[in-house]
């Protein structure tokens, strides 16, 4: 009785396990419930050599641990951008490649974003503002971001470039699983909207002295 009590108690932890992994939200918290799982249900299925569970299990251990270690070392990455106030080289690996030639424009302001992209060769440039963009780059993230979901400048390649295309889905679970990752790229995104604004306001005190001097 204490035998068969034993391998009752190794089932319903494993089922417990997969419930509270169903209704979990953090990646990283879930990964390792299903592990506790994964270990659980092949303990039980040794006892009386249940084959289909064991196999499954088996195979679903090691997917689950790489997962989780690839999980962990995007962490690392992102909290290490944010320490070191470096770019988001990184996050190249986690997008579809896209290349342009020298000219070719990647969107335009008013373009509907669906994406954001991390210069991986080459250079880019602001079209409105002539500022120049270079490996480990971001950009369309604040268009991703905003309300309209519209891009809020034109982007240009100014030599052959290849970039890093991040879905807005991508995004999305990047910000949801990767606490560095999601404040990393709040400041930027903040950074660069108070720059644009100092921009605007130096354009207007520029047209404004213009104006001024034409008149003496």
């Amino acid at each position: 009785m204490q035998f068969f009590a034993w391998t009752d108690t190794l089932g319903y932890i494993a089922a417990g396990a997969v419930f509270v992994s169903f209704s979990m939200k953090n990646m990283q918290a879930l990964r390792i419930v299903a592990l506790v799982s994964n270990v659980a249900f092949i303990s039980y299925a040794l006892v009386d050599w249940l084959t289909p569970i064991l196999v499954l299990h088996g195979l679903l251990l090691p997917l689950n641990l790489l997962r989780l270690v690839q999980m962990l070392r995007a962490v690392r990455e992102a909290e290490h951008a944010v320490a070191e106030r470096s770019n988001f080289e990184w996050l190249i690996a986690q997008g579809e490649r896209l290349t342009l030639e020298t000219g070719e424009v990647l969107f335009r302001t008013g373009d509907e974003a669906d994406a954001m992209f991390v210069v991986a060769e080459g250079e880019l440039e602001v079209v409105e503002y002539g500022a120049v963009l270079s490996r480990g780059d971001l950009l369309g993230e604040i268009g991703l971001f905003s309300r309209e979901r519209r891009r809020t400048a034109t982007i240009r390649a100014r030599t052959p470039a290849t970039l890093a295309r991040i879905s807005g889905k991508r995004v999305k679970s990047l910000h949801f699983d990767n606490p560095g990752f999601a404040y990393h790229l709040t400041r930027v995104v903040a950074d660069r909207l108070i720059e644009d604004v100092r921009m605007e306001k130096s354009g207007k005190a520029a047209n404004r002295q213009g104006f001024a001097d034409c008149s003496d």
